[in-house]
């Protein structure tokens, strides 16, 4: 598959996940903007491009990991024997809460990678 069709398919998996979690109300409040994002984006950011570059690829893998498994989330929650709904899934709410943190945090780091003169990030604009 193409890189184009596989973002493709990963936002359409996303925004599924996403919106049944807001549906069934169990998304739970959205970090306040300009709050600092949990987890893989909570790392004070670098100086060096070397380490935005860094910075940029661990985000990245984080991103891929969420997205990886909230696609096995929504392929599990076909079988019946899967038990909880997908919305009522805590693993569900806690990727829906960080992953727009992430993607945040990912632009912002490739724009201040930008602006640093230098070459772009891998996976860049």
């Amino acid at each position: 598959m193409q890189a184009s069709g596989l973002a493709g398919g990963c936002a359409r998996v996303l925004a599924l996940a996403l919106w049944v979690a807001a549906q069934s109300g169990c998304a739970g409040t959205p970090p306040a903007a300009g709050a600092p994002a949990e987890d893989a984006a909570a790392a004070p950011t670098p100086a060096s491009p070397d380490e935005l570059d860094q910075r940029i690829a661990e985000l990245e893998q984080a991103i891929g990991r969420d997205r990886a498994r909230l696609r096995e989330l929504v392929s599990e929650h076909g079988d019946p024997q899967s038990g909880a709904p997908l919305h009522a899934r805590p693993e569900l709410r806690e990727i829906a809460r960080r992953l727009p943190g992430l993607q945040q945090e990912v632009g912002r780091l490739r724009r201040e990678r930008a602006a640093s003169g230098g070459a772009p990030a891998p996976g860049g604009p």
